[in-house]
């Protein structure tokens, strides 16, 4: 009897998602079920109705999202989904790639064949292609290798090569680096030590070959959870980084006992860069805003400024011999500056266009590295050093439309201007209809750089504009920059968004009817945030993988160390500031919101996707039903949504997207 009971209960179960799905085929989207959690927390109340969520295991969960994918397939299905599929599917297998020979160890990240070739595989067969060598023991014979690559989260394993096999030892880490011991029957591994709740810290651990990972023993375990460590050799002994939003520590490190001999010990301001010649290289932001190169001798225990600060901040530093080649952002673009180190003098290499910069290395002689603009792939540039001369060595390869990229000023807040790189079809004249994506970041001290991205194409094919915005938070016009999108000040991140939205309107160059918006991570916050703030400015918005519940972020796996930016919810005045723009909580019945479609992954480690869960569910439960606000959830991928395990994956999520997209602006 009760063994009846039971199988009623599930058939019972199974027929309510089966109607729950069948629903979505209609114009409203599925119903969440509803368990209001309510906290006070540091005199602040809020409301969670959907925390349930926040548990992947919960039965429901399963249902709902079946009910939201099909609910989303019905909505973006049509013929222009279908055009899109094929224009995706030919970039993903790398229609439009350079046919030349690429050379990884100059290029990098080159040609769609190098970004897409790894997913080219049927998601049902096997997936050793996917395996990547990370690591040789000394004498060759063993290679770790990990898969798959896209999510943080790796499988590692160990290759005998003598015998061309591996062994029964598997084990998962996250943003591992490995050093071998000099017997080769065991290595040393520093892995993100993830957790579903209350952060991720960092442990390295000893591995001993053909024995469980459960055995591993743990050396060193960070105590911090905004502390990040680095391990790395050099100079014949093994080195570990610390680095906290209040300190950075260099270590001799001995991994027999753990045991750490602290060489340097300071505030935190110091980007690692090199060890050579018993010193140690950093940019640093110490002492003041745009940086500079320093050096730390191990013996001395001194520091040495190497090349002072200038007017423009660093962004990348590379030493080659007696020489450094460093990276200045100018103008919403790269300035390359060669430094003498013997001598102390310095030159400025003239480019021949605009665009970032990526030193590759010394090559017979000569400095090579790419320059990348919004229009085409990198070309590869050689610098002679003797004779201050620059050649191209490869052309970056174009897409079959030709584009521009003009750069645009706008006033992101009061006592500041900033710019934005704006690309479309070189044909496309300007107008009030022209439809514009706006793109942005603004956090973390990242700079947004000219780039090329062909996941753009069948906009731009299509008569649309994409706005690449430099916002508050990144590091383009110094730390001052970085701090005025950080904690009690993120909503200036917000409002620049707004404010350079506005920019193009003034312009003539489109209209609240005619603009997107789209980015994410932290983007994805930056975009469901300004939706809120902004709604007459955009017809649609795309926040993806965004961190949406700002009241809960630390408490998931990496979340803690976003505290430096975002703010601690420990910290009263802090915790206020957080609930206030959290996208999440701040949903009311009825608002005004532009179309949305929320995108998150399955395997989302770094951004859980409870986050676009919940914001999903709630928008869809508070927004009148003739707003569209759809969820689209990318599978068998991590962070890096567009990454999946598949190409039929990522054609499906990004024909999902765009198509939402146009098909809001009335495009074909």
């Amino acid at each position: 009897m009760k063994s009846l009971i039971l199988i009623s209960i599930i058939l019972c179960a199974n027929l309510n998602m089966i109607s729950l799905a069948q629903d979505s085929g209609s114009a409203l989207p599925p119903i969440a079920k509803v368990e209001t959690v309510t906290e006070k927390h540091l005199g602040k109340t809020c409301k969670d109705p959907y925390r349930w969520m926040e548990n992947p295991d919960d039965p429901a969960l399963y249902g709902w999202l079946q009910a939201e994918e099909l609910y989303t397939d019905t909505q973006t299905a049509g013929a222009l989904r279908n055009q899109l599929s094929k224009e995706f599917t030919d970039i993903f297998t790398g229609k439009y790639a350079s046919k030349t020979k690429t050379d990884s160890s100059v290029f990098q990240n080159l040609s769609e064949e190098q970004i897409f070739n790894r997913h080219r595989f049927d998601h049902k067969k096997d997936v050793s292609i996917l395996k990547e060598k990370t690591s040789t023991s000394p004498s060759g014979r063993y290679e770790i290798v990990l898969e798959p690559k896209n999510t943080d989260i790796n499988t590692l394993q160990i290759k005998d090569t003598t015998i061309d096999a591996y062994l029964k030892d598997v084990l998962t880490v996250k943003w591992p680096s490995i050093i071998w011991a000099g017997d080769e029957k065991s290595f040393y591994y520093l892995s993100g030590r993830d957790g579903r709740m209350r952060g991720a810290t960092f442990v390295i651990r000893k591995h001993s070959l053909g024995s469980s990972q459960l055995s591993d023993v743990a050396l060193i375990e960070s105590q911090d959870p905004e502390e990040e460590l680095a391990m790395f050799e050099a100079n014949g002994s093994v080195w570990l980084f610390r680095n906290s939003p209040t300190a950075n520590s260099i270590s001799k490190l001995d991994l027999a006992t753990g045991q750490e001999e602290v060489v340097l010990k300071t505030s935190n301001g110091l980007g690692f860069l090199d060890f050579i010649d018993g010193k140690f290289w950093f940019a640093s932001f110490a002492e003041q805003d745009m940086g500079e190169i320093v050096s730390f001798d191990i013996e001395s225990k001194t520091f040495s400024k190497v090349v002072g600060t200038r007017d423009v901040p660093v962004d990348r530093a590379t030493i080659i011999g007696n020489e450094i080649y460093i990276t200045y952002v100018r103008n919403g673009s790269h300035e390359l500056l060669r430094f003498n180190i013997a001598a102390g003098t310095s030159e400025v290499i003239e480019l021949p266009e605009q665009g970032s910069v990526t030193v590759q290395g010394l090559v017979s002689g000569e400095v090579q590295f790419t320059l990348e603009t919004c229009t085409a792939y990198p070309s590869l540039y050689a610098f002679n050093p003797e004779t201050g001369k620059l050649r191209l060595v490869q052309a970056g390869v174009k897409p079959d439309i030709e584009l521009d990229a003009t750069l645009v000023e706008y006033t992101p807040c009061k006592g500041w201007k900033s710019v934005m790189w704006v690309v479309k079809r070189k044909d496309v004249s300007f107008s009030s209809e022209t439809p514009v994506c706006m793109y942005g970041y603004g956090g973390f001290r990242v700079n947004i750089l000219p780039a090329y991205n062909p996941l753009y194409l069948p906009w731009l094919r299509r008569g649309g504009a994409v706005a690449f915005v430099i916002l508050p938070g990144g590091l383009e016009y110094g730390e001052a920059w970085h701090r005025l999108g950080t904690k009690l000040n993120k909503r200036n991140v917000f409002d620049a968004f707004a404010s350079s939205t506005q920019t193009l309107i003034d312009k003539g160059w489109t209209n609240p009817n005619k603009t997107i918006m789209e980015g994410a991570s932290n983007g994805g916050l930056l975009v469901a945030a300004t939706a809120r703030y902004y709604p007459k400015l955009f017809r649609a918005a795309i926040p993806e993988v965004g961190v949406q519940d700002m009241t809960r972020f630390s408490l998931f796996t990496c979340g803690s160390g976003w505290i430096s930016d975002y703010g601690n919810r420990d910290d009263a005045t802090e915790f206020k500031n957080l609930a206030s723009i959290s996208p999440y909580n701040n949903i009311r019945r009825g608002m005004r919101y532009p179309a949305t479609i929320v995108v998150t992954s399955n395997q989302d480690d770094r951004v859980v996707p409870a986050h676009s869960y919940k914001f999903a569910a709630r928008l869809q439960a508070a927004i009148p039903p003739k707003t569209r606000i759809l969820l689209h959830v990318a599978h068998g991928t991590g962070h890096n949504f567009s990454r999946a395990a598949s190409t039929e994956e990522n054609v499906r999520t990004m024909s999902i997207i765009w198509a939402f997209a146009m098909q809001e602006l009335s495009i074909n």
